[in-house]
C-alpha cells in the first residue's frame, strides 16, 4: 500500500525533471498505473481498506524546480511580480490527484466503476480520519451514481446510518431515520449522511 500512496509523488518528480515537461501529466501517470498490474489490482484497491494519505498531499506536483537565479519583474501593467510568480507564468504547475487518476482508470475500463462505488461506501463505514472520509465521499459523488446504482448499494449505505456515531452516547446519526430522498439520490448513511 505504501507504493500506491507514494506513486503519484514519485512519478510527479520524474515528470518535473523531464525536458520538456509533458502537458498531459495525468494521462502519463494513468498509463504507468495501467501497465503496473500489481499496483492496479492489489495496491490501488488497498487505498480503500486502511487509513492512509490518499486524501492529502500525495498528489503529483509537476513543475520544474525554480532556479535561485530567477528574478522578479514588472508586468505590462507595471505591477511587480515576485520570482515565483514569474516562474509560474513561464512554467504552469500541473497537479494530479488520486481522484483524477482513479476516474481516468474507470473511464478506460481498467477499474470497475461498480466496485469503486461500493468500496467508497464501505470505506465510509470505517473509523478513518474525517478528511479521508470526505475524500471517499467526494470520489463517490464524482462518479455521479445513478438512482439504480445507489439503490443497489442501499444495504452497504444503511448499515452506516443504523450504527451510532462514535461518542454520541448511542444516538443514531443525524438523518438515519429519514427516508430515501429520491429527488436528491441520497440514501441514509451514504456519502451525504455520514456523521463525521
Amino acid at each position: 500500500m505504501g507504493k500506491a500512496t507514494q506513486a503519484l509523488h514519485i512519478w510527479g518528480n520524474e515528470l518535473s525533471e523531464a525536458a520538456p515537461i509533458p502537458p498531459n501529466a495525468a494521462d502519463i501517470i494513468a498509463d504507468k498505473i495501467r501497465t503496473d498490474s500489481l499496483l492496479l489490482h492489489r495496491d490501488l484497491p488497498l487505498l480503500f481498506e486502511s487509513d492512509n494519505a490518499v486524501d492529502g498531499g500525495n498528489g503529483a506536483r509537476i513543475q520544474p524546480v525554480m532556479p535561485l537565479s530567477t528574478k522578479g519583474m514588472r508586468n505590462e501593467n507595471g505591477e511587480y511580480l515576485y520570482s515565483w510568480q514569474v516562474w509560474n507564468q513561464k512554467h504552469p504547475l500541473q497537479y494530479v490527484s488520486w481522484q483524477e487518476i482513479i476516474l481516468k482508470l474507470i473511464e478506460s475500463g481498467h477499474l470497475d466503476r461498480a466496485d469503486i462505488l461500493t468500496r467508497c461506501l464501505l470505506a465510509l463505514r470505517r473509523d478513518f480520519r474525517r478528511p479521508l472520509l470526505t475524500w471517499f465521499k467526494e470520489l463517490f459523488l464524482a462518479l455521479k451514481p445513478t438512482l439504480a446504482e445507489s439503490l443497489g448499494r442501499q444495504a452497504s449505505s444503511t448499515c452506516r446510518a443504523a450504527a451510532p456515531c462514535p461518542g454520541s452516547g448511542g444516538q443514531l446519526r443525524p438523518g438515519a431515520a429519514q427516508e430515501f430522498d429520491a429527488s436528491a439520490g441520497v440514501l441514509p448513511g451514504s456519502a451525504a449522511a455520514v456523521c463525521r
